[in-house]
């Protein structure tokens, strides 16, 4: 599988775990990785990245690489409670 950053068909999607964005039937987009032990439905093997079932009536059709998170002074930006483990 080569990683790249175009949308793929999402039968080329990894199955070892990594969080994707996802282009779900219908119109819309949402994190989920493949996992075919904590899904609800065998069809659709997907969770989103919170481990919640992936599978809505619009199932994923087309997938691509997460961007890199946002920077702030060279850092990963988060929030500023999350910073001190608050």
């Amino acid at each position: 599988m080569t990683m790249t950053d175009s949308w793929q068909p999402i039968e080329s999607a990894p199955k070892d775990g990594t969080d994707f964005l996802a282009w779900m039937f219908g119109n819309s987009m949402m994190v989920i990785h493949y996992n075919p032990v904590g899904s609800k439905s065998d069809e659709h093997p997907w969770l989103t990245a919170d481990g919640q079932t992936g599978y809505h009536k619009n199932a994923p059709t087309h997938w691509r690489v997460l961007p890199e998170p946002p920077t702030v002074d060279g850092e990963i930006a988060i929030k500023p409670d999350e910073k001190d483990g608050k």
